[in-house]
């Protein structure tokens, strides 16, 4: 009997053994944070793997504190049957009290959830609440309430929204079929901001809106969606559908005709609905679905993705074009003539209009542009935008006005794509004009800079030479006065009265040439000038004196062979140089004298039977031109020598 007795109390106490729950207390500075009531094992990641769970919980940020209370069952680590979720939002004052003690005021408000969930996911009626609250949890003004029904986690049946927080005081009954799309006749009651009350009714099929009726006092409008309805007329009695047109498979928060009612819904299942269900705590991502409408979706043809793509790349080759043209500083070069400054303008003015298109087209990529109605509603507007562009002025000839021809259409915009492709066309016969004046404009502008850069380098050089020349004599005098002085004033005055391009740039590197030539031969000159001390002083040395017992005695080597070459034959290369007109000539005879007159210093040492030859043959010359011949032989052949040796 006891045996008996001891099994019954077992079977008894066995449900209070298995729901046995513990505590947990998570404390801070403040003091107790949370307390968390659970069965079988906690755990920061999951919820308890199955039993009644309650939180309770607050936060205190930036002198905001925040409470949480949150009840319901859990199996399998989800949310199973009834739950609750509350959270507030407390203000509170501190006054003095009436003794030591100060005297808290708090006023909260409150959102509170009743939910229903099965493995996790939303299943049947849903509510939420929001309300004021006294400190005592006592609720004594309700701010909102929204209820719905789920169902697998979608939206199904019945909704309704009763909206005290603002001045509209919004009132919302409406259905969702089982895929949690608006169907049926959805009823909004509001005011309006002068405080007349509006009962306004919209009518859904299959998401779609296809009828709105509004009252206000004894205005009564009804307004049709023709479209909508004629597609499903359409769709109903399995006639041909426009453009393949059909209801789009995306879901939208609003209907396609919007306004106040729907805005005011959206905000409210966004701004309250959707909100909650967060906390360290508890962790479980709660996914609610909301109402969807739907659209029509009238998809691109290929006709017309063809001329999308046609049109992209006329844009981009014509946008390329015009800002390769108008890059760098021709801008500022405007003032040239009235026909570059207004080719400018045109052209700025085409840019603008292209990237009016180019943005337009872009539309076409975002995935709502197909459920915009191009067949009725249409989108002749942006005709009107890129009309926008139609004239401009010139920026420095600004009394110039140029024009562009407006686009205009007889046709309904489904051919919009058609006619921004003929327009782009129109352009890749009309640009190539406008292109040439603005190409021509900066060949003009870099050859005038080309120039410019050889002028300068002329001026520098010129006034170089000048410096080193003038004021002195001998070859420096003959040269300033020959080249300088004369010849190369005249180059430049040739030069300035040039017109064409490609001669003033011959004429100037001519000059340029000369220039630094003249540049190059300063060390040259100077010894060419000196020449005959120089060749002196290299035949010369200075022999032992027996009475002095020192070097003081000159004796010069070659005599007679460096008398003849001073006497005869220098003086006749000067000569020659001196009365030689043509410049390339002129350079020939100066490059052949300086190689002379090193021909010379290096001969002072020359003993070999073919140098005392010519020393023997250039002495009993008297000729210059027979003594000319004579050295430059022996140069031939002492380069031909040495040419043999390298080798």
């Amino acid at each position: 009997m006891m045996r008996q007795l001891n099994y019954r109390v077992f079977l008894f106490l066995l449900p209070f053994i298995a729901d046995a729950q513990s505590v947990k207390t998570i404390e801070d500075d403040l003091g107790i944070k949370g307390k968390i009531r659970y069965s079988g094992v906690y755990s920061d990641t999951t919820l308890p793997q199955q039993g009644p769970i309650e939180i309770r919980w607050r936060e205190l940020e930036n002198n905001t504190l925040k409470t949480y209370r949150v009840q319901g069952q859990t199996s399998n680590y989800q949310p199973v049957g009834k739950w609750t979720w509350e959270e507030a939002k407390w203000s509170y004052k501190i006054n003095v009290g009436n003794s030591i003690h100060p005297e808290f005021k708090t006023k909260g408000e409150r959102m509170k959830w009743e939910a229903n969930f099965y493995n996790g996911i939303p299943e049947g009626k849903w509510s939420l609440t929001i309300d004021s609250v006294h400190s005592t949890g006592v609720s004594f003004e309700r701010l909102m309430r929204i209820d719905l029904n789920y169902l697998k986690g979608k939206p199904s049946g019945v909704i309704s929204m009763e909206d005290n927080v603002g001045s509209n005081k919004l009132r919302l009954k409406g259905q969702c079929d089982n895929d949690g799309i608006a169907t049926g006749m959805w009823t909004f009651t509001y005011k309006t901001p002068n405080g007349n009350l509006v009962k306004e009714e919209r009518i859904y099929q299959k998401g779609l809106l296809t009828e709105q009726r509004m009252n206000e006092g004894t205005t009564k409008t009804v307004t049709r969606i023709e479209h909508t309805i004629n597609f499903l007329e359409k769709e109903n009695g399995n006639k041909e559908l426009k453009g393949a047109t059909r209801i789009g498979d995306q879901l939208f928060q609003q209907d396609e005709l919007g306004g106040i009612v729907t805005e005011l819904f959206h905000e409210n299942l966004h701004n309250y609905f959707l909100k909650g269900w967060l906390l360290s705590s508890f962790p479980f991502e709660v996914v609610r679905h909301t109402p969807a409408f739907k659209r029509l979706e009238y998809p691109l043809t290929e006709k017309e993705r063809e001329d999308i793509l046609y049109c992209r790349q006329l844009v981009h080759n014509q946008k390329s074009k015009i800002e390769t043209l108008l890059t760098g500083n021709i801008d500022i070069h405007r003032a040239r003539s009235a026909e570059l400054d207004t080719t400018i303008s045109f052209l700025q003015l085409h840019y603008e209009r292209l990237n009016c298109i180019d943005s337009l087209l872009t539309r076409t990529e975002h995935p709502f542009f197909a459920y915009k109605n191009r067949y009725v509603q249409g989108i002749n507007h942006w005709i009107t935008s890129v009309n926008r562009f139609q004239s401009a002025k010139g920026e420095i000839f600004d009394s110039l006005t140029i024009y562009i021809p407006p686009i205009t259409t007889t046709s309904d915009s489904l051919y919009i794509f058609d006619l921004f492709a003929t327009v782009l066309k129109q352009n890749e016969a009309i640009f190539p004009t406008y292109y040439q004046t603005v190409e021509n404009a900066h060949i003009s502008v870099k050859q005038e800079g080309e120039l410019k850069h050889l002028e300068d380098k002329i001026i520098q050089l010129l006034n170089n030479q000048q410096v080193f020349y003038r004021n002195q004599t001998g070859i420096y005098s003959l040269i300033h006065d020959k080249w300088i002085k004369t010849e190369i004033p005249a180059l430049l005055q040739q030069y300035a009265q040039t017109d064409k391009y490609e001669d003033a740039l011959i004429i100037g590197e001519k000059i340029l040439a000369r220039l630094d030539s003249l540049a190059n031969w300063h060390h040259q000159v100077e010894l060419m000038n000196n020449a005959p001390a120089l060749l002196k002083a290299r035949y010369t040395y200075l022999a032992y004196n027996p009475y002095t017992g020192e070097n003081d005695i000159s004796m010069t080597v070659k005599k007679r062979f460096l008398n003849a070459t001073l006497t005869y034959l220098w003086p006749y290369l000067l000569n020659e140089i001196e009365h030689e007109t043509d410049w390339d000539q002129w350079t020939f005879m100066w490059n052949r004298n300086s190689a002379i007159f090193n021909y010379l210093l290096e001969f002072s040492d020359r003993e070999d039977a073919l140098s005392k030859r010519v020393d023997k043959r250039v002495r009993q010359e008297k000729k210059p031109e027979k003594i000319l011949r004579i050295i430059e032989h022996h140069m031939e052949t002492i380069s031909i020598n040495s040419e043999r040796k390298h080798d």
